[in-house]
This record gives structure tokens, sequence and C-alpha cells, in this order.
């Protein structure tokens, strides 16, 4: 269902899913793709997609930027395992999110950001991971992810 909520998406909407690259990523460490990008690249790879929905003004997701994201370790990790897609939330600073965005948002129950979403694409639930307590809990949320990845 999700997959079929990016494909619907396309890739002009795409580009206000994701933050510009030296913007939040930890330096570049992690490749972001775009959500139209993403079902494509995680058929052909067998990899799972890894949802990052994240605010600007968020102290935990910044921090998670910094200590999982930009840690050079955790990023090849994700980098390998996953096909990872941030999608950053603006109701905040613009009033509401684009439909898109709220799409999404809606797909997968965010209420709380920082929320990893685990997305296999093969009929499983997602995996969902709300908040952020440190960064060895969100290795090993990761790690488990990965691991039951078919």
């Amino acid at each position: 269902m999700a997959l079929t909520v990016l494909a619907a998406l396309g890739w002009a909407a795409a580009a206000r899913f994701t933050t510009p690259p030296a913007a939040a990523e930890g330096a570049g460490l992690v490749r972001w793709r775009a959500p139209a990008e993403a079902a494509a690249e995680s058929k052909r790879l067998g990899r799972p997609i890894l949802y990052d929905f994240t605010a600007g003004w968020c102290p935990p997701c910044k921090r998670m930027t910094t200590e999982v994201f930009g840690n050079p370790a955790d990023a090849a990790m994700i980098n390998s395992r996953f096909v990872p897609v941030r999608v950053m939330d603006r109701k905040s600073e613009d009033g509401k999110n684009p439909p898109d965005i709220e799409a999404l948002q809606r797909t997968y129950h965010i209420d709380a950001f920082p929320t990893l979403v685990v997305e296999f694409g093969d009929g499983r639930k997602p995996l969902v991971f709300r908040g952020y307590a440190s960064a060895a809990n969100t290795r090993q949320d990761l790690e488990r992810a990965a691991g039951t990845a078919r």
C-alpha cells in the first residue's frame, strides 16, 4: 500500500520530502533518496525502505541526525542495508504539510518525531520506532530490522 502511495506521488512531489544534502544529513553520510525513487530501488536491491520522519524544530531529531546519521559506521550500515528516505515535516513552519507528505504520514500513522519506519514492501507490517533514546538503541533497532529483511 505504501509503495503505491509513493508511486502516485510523482517526481515533482518528491522534492518536498527531503532536505538539501548538506542541511541535515550528518555531512551527507547517509544517501537519502526521494520517495518516488525509493520503491523501485527497494525492489531492485531487495532492501527495505527506511523512512526518517523528522522536523527541523525537533531537538531529538537533531540529536539522531548527529549521533546516528552523522556516524560513519551507522551511515554505512544504513546505506548498505536500507533504501533511506528522509521525510521532513513542515507543519510548524508553513502551517500545513503538502498533501503528499500528509498522505505518507497518514499511511504510517506518524504522530511524533522522530519516527523511523522500515517498510519491507512485501505485505508484512512495517516496523515503527518512535522517539529517540540513544544512538545505541537506534542502532539495535535498525540491526534488528535489517535482520528481518528478506
